[in-house]
């Protein structure tokens, strides 16, 4: 996702109250909003030539929209306006808000204060793509609240719009899974799971696909304990391996002829469960759209 600027980008649009602007075409001369790019964001002005709004707009190809991501300044005292009925024109524009004013004979530079509040708000324009953060969709970040934050999905394997996603979808594709094959793809579903670096051809971990799960697993132990007489009794073993009288032998010797079993119980001297795992703390696995 990046801040874009085109010029020459204008479409005209009939739509009615305060949610996305769906785009219906270019006037001749002019580009159509497909310059901005999929998933990217700009700067846009919408006038009915009465009422009027500036604000940073996402771009998406499926439906041909400009979502109101950020509202900078309006006729409706700075709200998105609720329009009604009629044609209204959506145009690309820079506000002079966003202006960076150059010094003169190569002077330093004058930001607005506009710009600089901007500026100082980068970090939480990062989630919704304002201003050119380089957050691409797909990409995975893990939380520490149980909602995923503003421009992000839980990686809960769910199916999801290709449409409504679109960004995503182009990133991913049916990787995690096809949906109903038709409309809809899966997410990745992260819930309780560790993550792993894609072999990517190394050799550690062959044979893997990429965005395949693993099943959690044991290197393999062997080894075996035969012929073992012992006059000490059961009961005072130590540590994981135990003994338990199976029969007698006629095996001659000075330590008897009682044999015994050896059992294994790593509980006996480590944690167990019904997994193997690493001390870990559990946060919300989201991905960007």
């Amino acid at each position: 996702m990046t801040f874009t600027v085109k010029d020459r980008v204008k479409e005209t649009t009939a739509t009615i109250g305060t949610g996305a602007y769906q785009l219906d075409g270019a006037p001749t001369g002019f580009q159509a909003f497909s310059a901005i790019g999929a998933g990217n964001t700009c700067p846009y002005l919408a006038t009915d030539n009465v009422n009027w709004e500036i604000g940073i707009g996402t771009y998406s190809t499926a439906p041909n929209q400009l979502a109101r991501t950020q509202i900078l300044a309006s006729s409706n005292g700075g709200s998105a306006v609720n329009w009604g009925s009629g044609t209204k024109e959506v145009i690309c524009a820079l506000p002079a808000e966003l202006a960076v004013l150059l010094g003169q004979s190569g002077g330093p530079g004058v930001v607005s204060d506009f710009m600089r509040m901007l500026l100082a708000a980068a970090d939480a324009a990062s989630a919704r793509g304002v201003l050119g953060a380089q957050v691409e969709p797909g990409a995975i970040l893990f939380v520490g609240r149980n909602t995923p934050p503003s421009g992000w999905l839980k990686a809960n394997g769910a199916a999801v719009s290709r449409t409504a996603y679109a960004a995503l979808y182009q990133a991913i594709g049916t990787t995690f899974g096809a949906g109903d094959g038709a409309t809809t793809f899966n997410l990745p579903d992260l819930r309780g799971q560790f993550l792993r670096g894609w072999d990517d051809g190394r050799g550690i971990d062959s044979g893997r696909v990429f965005g395949s799960s693993q099943s959690d697993a044991l290197q393999n132990i062997t080894g075996i304990a035969v012929g073992l007489w012992t006059a000490t009794p059961p009961g005072n073993d130590t540590g994981a391996f135990a003994r338990t009288v199976s029969g007698s032998s006629n095996r001659p010797g000075t330590l008897g002829d009682t044999t015994y079993d050896i059992s294994f119980d790593a509980s006996r001297i480590v944690r167990t469960a019904t997994e193997t795992r690493p001390s870990n703390v559990a946060l919300l696995a989201c991905i960007k759209y």
